[in-house]
């Protein structure tokens, strides 16, 4: 890595939405996390600097159709920042299973099954890099233009993953279940989850780096959330206007995202 640093201003914003009776999401952010999983909002912003330590940032949402899906999240946050901590110089393939151990661990525990998605993002010197389990979802904003870069584990992300494959670019019709194919708290014995790690990209000063809980991206198309994050205000103000939007287009699941836009 090569001796220089870099600033990002960072906000994350969690939100239980306008439907849901609790906030089943988490998020990592160099070191701080939605402590308290019975809050229903919390917003957070600071200015991180990036040298010789890798900074982490990081979204996970628990899933409503298992039990004590906030539990699920949480205790991924916490499994993530005691890595953080003791293993700062760690990859991000080992963090995730290390996080599904976890989880599985508090899972057997409580004898009832738990999940949560994780989509994450590792900052150093030479760029980004993103990884993730499960439909949460990264995105990096380039030179104006929107890139996705996590992949989807989900039915409707398999069978779209084929069709283009095949060359077929017709909307799939709504309404189709769209089941996890993997999360944190699989067991080995059930499945061998495969986290998607993406490549180094490098990160220019303007560049903005979004993690976000499907209950952004499953309402709100990628077109108006560049259009967000390319708009006037600063980071917090844009993190907060895209949960709004989620909100106002009728998002009915919770809202949690982390903006980081590098400043110099």
């Amino acid at each position: 890595m090569s001796n220089q640093s870099i600033v990002l201003s960072v906000a994350a914003v969690s939100d239980v939405g306008a439907v849901r009776a609790n906030n089943e999401d988490n998020f990592y952010c160099n070191g701080v996390w939605r402590f308290d999983a019975s809050r229903d909002r919390m917003v957070f912003h600071d200015s991180v600097r990036v040298d010789e330590h890798a900074r982490i940032f990081a979204v996970m949402d628990g899933m409503g159709g298992l039990a004590a899906g906030e539990i699920a999240s949480l205790t991924a946050a916490k499994e993530l920042d005691r890595l953080c901590r003791e293993e700062p110089s760690g990859d991000m393939l080992t963090f995730l299973l290390s996080m599904n151990d976890r989880v599985c661990e508090e899972r057997r525990t409580r004898h009832e099954r738990l999940g949560s998605t994780a989509v994450m993002a590792r900052v150093d010197c030479e760029g980004v890099r993103f990884a993730n389990i499960g439909d949460s979802r990264g995105f990096l904003l380039h030179d104006g233009g929107l890139r996705r870069m996590s992949v989807d584990h989900s039915e409707l992300g398999s069978l779209e993953r084929v069709r283009e494959n095949l060359g077929i670019h017709e909307e799939l019709p709504g309404g189709m279940h769209n089941g996890l194919t993997q999360y944190l708290g699989i067991e080995e014995e059930e499945l061998i989850i495969e986290p998607e790690i993406g490549e180094v990209q490098a990160l220019a000063v303007g560049d903005v780096i979004l993690l976000t809980s499907d209950g952004l991206t499953s309402y709100v198309d990628e077109d108006s959330i560049r259009d967000v994050l390319i708009g006037d205000g600063d980071v917090p103000d844009k993190a907060k206007r895209l949960v709004e939007l989620a909100i106002e287009r009728g998002s009915r699941d919770n809202i949690t995202l982390v903006a980081a836009r590098r400043e110099e």
